[in-house]
This record gives structure tokens, C-alpha cells and sequence, in this order.
């Protein structure tokens, strides 16, 4: 008589930004072709993962307060930490509780070989108690995210939203910023070729997607032979298959005339770009060692309006780096204030091993840096609500994405987060909605 094969089970948390994301949706879709069951609860499991981020200390600290948590809510099963974390710090990952297996990155079968064995070497050991709470706290793959998903946490959906699906067409990074640990954990820059990419997006089209994001750790370096990242995307939309495109982060050095041509020319690349800014002070970006500069970030950010008049910049801003003056932080907040930015992520400096700013002198004090971050907030909110403004009474298609509180919500094409109570509608629809302050609003702060 043949025995019964155990359903295996596996949960999967991911931190930080979108190419993780991409990278633990690509892990899960080969988990589920080899038969393995996704669960939306770690007490469910037999394995659990965690894909982690290590671009600041707080992402290596919610890491670790994340691993804590999965080992207490199911303590009987092994946990593999992979990612960026256990890439760069791998020793301090396995000290963090028992039961913590290491994997360097996210290699798909590697990662599942351990899994397998791990699952096996489990046997018929108890699990968690069910009931326990799902630990998400953050957006689900396939349905939305914020501008900057640095610190996030999240599990990758067992059931995408079908409205908005990522793809990673570019990793690692060949710039050395002196703050970043990012090459560090992803290496050189590399490319995915043009016609993988295509595939992609048919098959991500073919599952009912009808957003395609594009995005990469710095898509601004995208090579295949003679394609950079204008032939690429212009290839992307060249295929007709979804809707909207759009681009995740992208350095102001890609912002070129042959990249504002494909956004002329084809609407489906919705008007909406992330171009991180890190300091409004060319001293401070001199010390950084940022490429690109904040003449060169603020033309780049004119000729994209000029453009498309209807279009929305975020970005991300970084205070408190060694030397950084009120001065420094003045000049930030006018670029801010000129650039009118419809979203900005701000985050405190933190030093990372490896890194130039790491042993730089000039630390400015915490009490400081805190005053300066809510001094930023405060400017990029009064840029938000100057935005919003423009789009007052204008119809803006809005891709719907969920219903909560009685109210649907989704991204117009510009990236400005809109509720409406309209009836009718459903999760996949574009609708035109205008922003009236009663039945239909602005989300803000995003």
C-alpha cells in the first residue's frame, strides 16, 4: 500500500524594497511548481522564510525583531533567513535564535534543497498552535506598495491582487555611495536580457496583471548589449499586453531625452517617476559620492515635467550624514520646495560596515538628526499638499486595488493614492475619478 505524502507547507516573510519582492515572488513560484503549499500563517507551516534588507540599521533591527517573532509564534519549525542581511552578516543572523538555518541572498535552488531537507529532517514533528495571528504588517505582492519599501515587512501573497505585479529587470550596483551597503550585499551590476523581461511581462499580462513595474537596484546601469533602459522599456510597451507601466527608482542620470521620448510617446508609461534625491546641498552629495548632482537632479526633474505636464516625482531623502550643517539641510528642503515632490521617503543616516561614510568624521549628534528629519517631513508634506492641489477636480484614471473602511482605493496613473466610494467597482478596474473632497479623496499622507 502506498503512503500518504504529507502536503508541504512553507511561509515566506519579505522586508525591504521591491527587488526583494521580485526576488521572493520568483522563489515562492518555483516553491509552488515543485509542490510546495504558500500559507498565510507561520503556525501553518513546515518551513518558514525570511527575506531580509539590510539597507540601514533599523532594516537590520526589524530583521531581527521579525526572526524573534516566527520563532515564537512556531518555534518547532526550522527558519531560513536569507537576503541582503544574512548576505553581509551572516554570523549575527544565526545568533539571533535558535532554529536559524543562513542562505546568502535568495538562490532559488539552493534554497529550496535546504527547505526540502529541512522538511524531511522535520518529519512528523508538531507544529504551532493554529489560530495564532498572521504577522503581516505590510502590503501584499501584487496589490500595492509605497514609493520607497525600505523597512517594510510583508509576506508574499499566496493570492496576488492581480492588479500590480513587479519585475526585476536589473540587480546589484557598480556606484559606490559612500553611505549605501547596498553593492555590498548585491554585487556588480547586472542585467536581465530584453527578451527575458518580455516574457515576463506576457506571462504577468497573461495572469490578468494590469500594472507591469519595472525595477531593478539601479536601473539607470540596465545593459543588454546596445539596449539601456529607454530601448527596454520602449520595447516593454511596445508589446501592448497591459495597460500601465511604470518605472520603480531610477537615478536622475537616466532621465535623458531618449527616456522622455518613450514616455511621449507611448501612454501606457504612466507620468509618475522615483528619483531618489539623498541631499538638496552639493557639498554634502560631493561627500557622498553621489553621481549624479543637484544641477543635474533638478534639470532632469524640469524636462520630465515639461514632458508631462500631469506628472508626479517622489524620491528619497537621507539626513544627517557626517558634516551635513542647517545650512546643508536648508538646501534640501528648497529643492523640495522647487521640485514639489508628491511623496518623499526621509530616513535618518546610520553607519554600515564596509561602507566610506562609516568611519567619516563629523557625526552629527542623534537629538540633531531627529530635529532635522521632522524638519524635512514637514517640508516634503507641504510639497504633498501642493501637489494634490495641481489635481484637484481633474479626472485621474485610478487602478482599484482594495476596499477598506467602506472605501475603494487605488494609485491614479501619476501615483497619488485616491478612495472613492463610487459602487460598481472592483479590484483590476481603471476608473476615472475626480477628487471632489466628499464621495472621492486624496489618501494623504500616502
Amino acid at each position: 500500500m502506498m503512503g500518504v505524502v504529507r502536503e508541504r507547507r512553507f511561509y515566506l516573510q519579505t522586508l525591504g524594497c521591491k527587488v526583494n519582492w521580485c526576488d521572493s515572488d520568483a522563489f515562492a513560484r518555483a516553491a509552488r511548481s515543485r509542490g510546495w503549499v504558500q500559507v498565510g500563517r507561520v503556525s501553518d507551516a513546515q518551513v518558514a522564510l525570511v527575506n531580509t534588507c539590510t539597507v540601514t540599521g533599523h532594516a537590520d533591527a526589524t530583521a531581527r525583531k521579525v526572526i524573534r517573532a516566527l520563532h515564537r509564534a512556531n518555534p518547532s519549525i526550522p527558519l531560513i533567513v536569507a537576503g541582503c542581511y544574512a548576505r553581509t552578516d551572516a554570523a549575527s543572523v544565526a545568533q539571533v535564535c535558535e532554529g536559524v538555518h543562513v542562505v546568502p541572498g535568495l538562490p532559488v535552488d539552493a534554497t529550496l534543497a535546504l527547505m526540502e531537507q529541512l522538511a524531511e529532517a522535520a518529519g512528523e514533528q508538531p507544529h504551532g498552535a493554529k489560530g495564532e495571528p498572521d504577522l503581516a504588517t505590510g502590503e501584499t505582492l501584487g496589490v500595492r506598495s509605497c514609493d520607497s519599501m525600505r523597512g517594510s515587512s510583508s509576506p508574499v501573497a499566496l493570492a496576488p491582487g492581480r492588479t500590480r505585479a513587479f519585475i526585476k529587470i536589473q540587480d546589484g550596483c557598480d556606484q559606490r555611495c559612500a553611505y549605501c551597503k547596498v553593492p555590498l550585499a548585491r554585487g556588480p551590476s547586472r542585467s536581465v536580457p530584453v527578451g527575458a523581461v518580455l516574457q515576463q511581462v506576457e506571462a504577468r499580462a497573461a495572469e490578468g496583471f494590469r500594472e507591469i513595474v519595472l525595477t531593478g537596484v539601479n536601473m539607470a546601469l540596465y545593459r543588454d548589449g546596445t539596449t539601456g533602459l529607454a530601448g527596454l522599456l520602449r520595447a516593454v510597451a511596445g508589446l501592448g499586453m497591459v495597460p500601465r507601466i511604470r518605472l520603480s527608482s531610477v537615478e536622475a542620470t537616466a532621465v535623458d531625452e531618449c527616456l522622455l521620448a518613450v514616455f511621449a510617446a507611448h501612454p501606457s508609461v504612466v507620468p509618475h517617476i522615483h528619483m531618489p534625491l539623498q541631499s538638496g546641498s552639493p557639498r554634502v552629495l560631493a561627500r557622498m559620492q553621489r553621481v549624479v548632482t543637484r544641477e543635474q537632479f533638478c534639470a532632469a526633474a524640469r524636462e520630465f515635467y515639461r514632458c508631462r505636464p500631469d506628472g508626479v516625482i517622489t524620491t528619497d531623502v537621507l539626513v544627517g550624514f557626517p558634516g551635513e550643517t542647517p545650512a546643508d539641510v536648508a538646501e534640501t528642503r528648497a529643492v523640495i520646495e522647487e521640485i514639489g515632490f508628491g511623496k518623499v521617503h526621509v530616513f535618518p543616516f546610520s553607519p554600515r560596515p564596509g561602507t566610506a561614510a562609516a568611519a567619516m568624521p563629523g557625526r552629527v549628534r542623534p537629538a540633531e538628526v531627529r530635529a532635522r528629519e521632522a524638519e524635512i517631513i514637514r517640508a516634503a508634506a507641504e510639497a504633498a499638499r501642493r501637489c494634490r492641489e495641481r489635481f484637484l477636480g481633474v479626472p485621474l484614471p485610478v487602478l482599484i486595488e482594495q476596499q477598506r473602511d467602506g472605501w475603494w482605493e487605488g494609485f491614479s496613473h501619476n501615483y497619488l493614492r485616491v478612495r472613492t466610494r463610487r459602487r460598481g467597482v472592483r479590484p483590476g478596474d481603471i476608473v476615472e475619478l475626480t477628487v471632489n473632497q466628499r464621495d472621492t479623496l486624496f489618501v494623504f499622507p500616502c
